[in-house]
């Protein structure tokens, strides 16, 4: 046995108790490795068949570009406004509604897909099933279809949802839309069909709130089309009823009426004069094919600014997207959407010159009506100011009526307009395509989960065996739990091959040497330098003290040395059996005799002789606490160089105290990882007091022990003749 630890270790220190952890771990792996490597072949093994078992899944991904898409045509370009994170999660929302997945599967019959039938649940799948939603308390609250619904449709949804993935990318705008499904075609299938479902969805709420806004400007406009009518029928109903547009004859206008019509019919004179030079300018522009927008009217309007300043940006961002390449994914709908401003901007200006011909003809008709006005109430003096107030203010209405008609009358044609430029703000940027490869089972990493698995069962199992173990499995164990030293590790021995002869056969064994060993530390204990009496005995039947106590006595005879074999198991009798000396006088003969003679000794080879148990007589221990026994063994410890007996077990019998009393040493035999240490501890305080030299550990694996950091190492054997094993002499 050695010690692997170098002699200057600090115990305490940090290195010293790592690599004492490190020695322990292999030690423990050398003596495991076999379960262990057995269990992980088991588990890979089994995590294999289940990967074999498990159905392959293939993954298609679709990528979604979502913007919050402009309302109108002219709201003004600049720089982006950054990602409205709100806007993004809800248009997730969107995609996994029920609405929506519900519209995928009736548009693509996915009802007809074996992926989205319902499979008919065995009896056992349904009670787990039970079993499942009465620990989760889902009892209550199953997932059932409404009571109009189509169970097929329904689950076929929830299918849908299960297996449907939606993401945002990182901090983008991009959404990440994916399906899994067991056809790598039906994945992508799906994939797609939930994308362009979703692009629809966007463009129809975009389509139904353009025409509900578009309905409610003209509804308002109709409102304010009559309110105008009504004012202005107010006015014109006040001055009829106080003869303020004609009067009655012998009526005149006073002086203040006069100077009012006169300013007016100068003011309007002066409008109709410059509407009607910017006219006939536009009319020529038109006709001489110039540019219309030099014109100051044109130039002035704030909605052709806005319009040419919206032109102008889309017209930047163009130029930029189309360094980037001509299938950049928005160059084409930016194209389009500066071809609508163009048209808005053709229109708007048309309309500008057509509003300048109407101006023309008001004006004129304006001054037609202040001419005849003045004629009528050119004789006019007298004025009442209370009704000119009244007037005013009716007027002032009609105005500001007006006013908001035309201001809604514009809104109402940009926003017809929108209907046909508004799109849904969402861009397909990467269509799902066919998956290759299953992205599930992950086959390599269950194999390599079944390998770690069944490598910590079986890691598990050897530390679980160890911890509960009651044998003795180390030297170093055996001599702290007992408190005696070990005297010799004698070596497992094949199947049929005799402890008696093997010294002889193989004399530089293992076997031998550790019986040598032994010999020789027993008789260097003992008491008496002349007559040497040893017992061998055990806490219990089955330890091999029989063998090793033949296999001493044929080392002492190898020796030189005259050898006494005594048979004091009274009981078991196993020595008798093993030198086959069954009915044969021996030691029950000489303890009834009450005489002996050592010529009653068998001599079994030379310089070896043996007494036998005899005949069975008696209660055993009477028979071994004879004065006359105690008396042969002082007689044969005169007379032979050694004496050797095989001594009962402790059990609870008092046979190994009485021959303990008569010997010199006693060796406690122990078999390696087999007695219990409790049994071992209780047969040595029986034996407390008694002269208990050591331990003899028997049928020791001295490849097993070498993997708890203990060896014994012996000369090979030579090879000197030998004589074959008994078959009948047990192990």
């Amino acid at each position: 046995m050695t010690d692997d630890r170098p002699l200057d270790a600090d115990p305490s220190s940090d290195d010293a108790a790592l690599a004492e952890v490190l020695r322990r771990s292999i030690a423990f792996l050398r003596r495991w490795y076999l379960s262990i490597l057995g269990w992980t072949l088991i588990g890979a093994i089994v995590s294999a068949y289940l990967v074999l078992q498990v159905e392959d899944r293939f993954r298609s991904d679709l990528l979604l570009l979502v913007e919050e898409p402009l309302n109108r045509p002219l709201e003004k370009e600049g720089p982006p406004a950054g990602i409205d994170e709100g806007y993004v999660e809800s248009q997730i929302y969107v995609i996994e509604s029920r609405r929506l997945l519900r519209e995928v599967v009736l548009a693509e019959n996915l009802i007809e897909e074996p992926f989205f039938r319902r499979e008919p649940k065995t009896m056992l799948q349904s009670r787990i099933d039970a079993f499942r939603a009465l620990v989760l308390g889902e009892a209550a609250t199953p997932d059932r279809p409404a009571a109009d619904e189509d169970p097929e449709l329904a689950y076929a949804v929830r299918t849908l949802a299960r297996n449907l993935t939606v993401g945002r990318q990182g901090d983008t705008n991009v959404i990440e839309l994916s399906f899994s499904a067991n056809s790598p075609r039906l994945a992508a299938r799906v994939a797609n069909a939930v994308g362009d479902a979703f692009v629809r969805s966007r463009e129809g709420a975009q389509q139904a709130r353009a025409g509900r806004v578009s309905g409610w400007l003209d509804q308002r406009a109709l409102q304010l089309q009559q309110q105008v009518a009504e004012a202005e029928d107010a006015v014109t109903a006040f001055m009829i009823d106080n003869d303020l547009i004609s009067g009655t004859p012998g009526q005149t206008l006073s002086e203040q009426q006069l100077t009012e019509f006169n300013a007016q019919l100068i003011v309007t004179q002066n409008e109709l004069s410059e509407r009607r030079a910017a006219f006939t300018r536009a009319q020529e522009i038109l006709a001489q094919g110039g540019d219309i927008q030099l014109l100051a009217e044109v130039q002035a309007s704030p909605l052709i600014g806005t319009l040419r300043e919206s032109l102008l940006g889309l017209k930047r961002r163009e130029a930029e997207f189309a360094d980037r390449g001509a299938d950049y994914p928005r160059l084409n709908a930016l194209r389009e959407e500066i071809a609508t401003t163009e048209a808005q901007l053709d229109a708007e200006v048309r309309r500008i010159v057509d509003s300048i011909g109407n101006e023309v003809q008001t004006l004129e008709a304006r001054q037609s009506l202040q001419l005849e006005r003045l004629a009528q109430v050119g004789g006019n003096t007298e004025i009442d100011s209370r009704l000119n107030v009244e007037l005013r203010e009716l007027e002032r209405r009609a105005a500001a009526y007006r006013i908001l008609y035309e201001r809604y009358l514009s809104e109402t044609a940009i926003a017809e307009e929108s209907v046909g430029f508004l799109a849904s703000g969402v861009e397909i940027i990467d269509a799902a395509s066919i998956p290759r490869d299953a992205y599930y089972p992950p086959s390599k990493f269950l194999v390599l989960m079944g390998l770690i698995f069944g490598a910590a069962i079986g890691t598990f199992i050897g530390l679980f065996r160890e911890a509960m173990e009651t044998g003795f499995r180390k030297v170093a164990q055996v001599q702290r739990v007992l408190g005696l030293p070990v005297l010799a590790c004698v070596p497992k021995l094949q199947r049929r091959t005799s402890a008696l002869d093997l010294p002889a056969i193989q004399p530089l064994s293992p076997f031998a040497e550790s019986v040598t060993t032994l010999r020789h530390r027993l008789v260097g204990m003992s008491r008496s330098g002349i007559g040497k009496v040893v017992l061998l005995t055990s806490a219990g039947p089955g330890e091999g003290k029989t063998s090793l106590a033949a296999a001493l006595a044929t080392s002492a005879r190898l020796a030189g040395q005259s050898t006494l074999l005594i048979d004091g198991d009274l009981r078991q009798r196993g020595l008798t059996r093993l030198l086959r000396l069954e009915g044969e006088e021996g030691l029950t003969e000489v303890a009834r005799a009450g005489k002996w003679d050592l010529d009653q000794a068998l001599q079994v080879e030379e310089n070896l002789f043996a007494l036998p148990a005899g005949e069975a007589v008696g209660n055993p221990s009477d028979m071994l606490a004879a004065e006359s026994l105690a008396w042969y063994i002082e007689d044969a410890r005169q007379t032979f160089d050694l004496v050797i007996i095989d001594g009962p077990p402790v059990a609870t019998m008092v046979d190994a105290q009485i021959l303990a009393d008569l010997s010199d040493s006693v060796a406690f035999v122990l078999r390696w990882a087999s007695t219990s240490r409790e049994s071992a501890r209780a047969a040595l305080g029986i034996l407390r007091g008694k002269r208990v030299v050591g331990i003899a550990l028997t049928a020791v694996d001295l490849r097993v022990l070498s993997y708890y950091g203990e060896t014994y190492e012996a000369p090979a054997p030579s090879n000197s003749p030998h004589r074959p094993a008994r078959s009948d002499v047990p192990v």
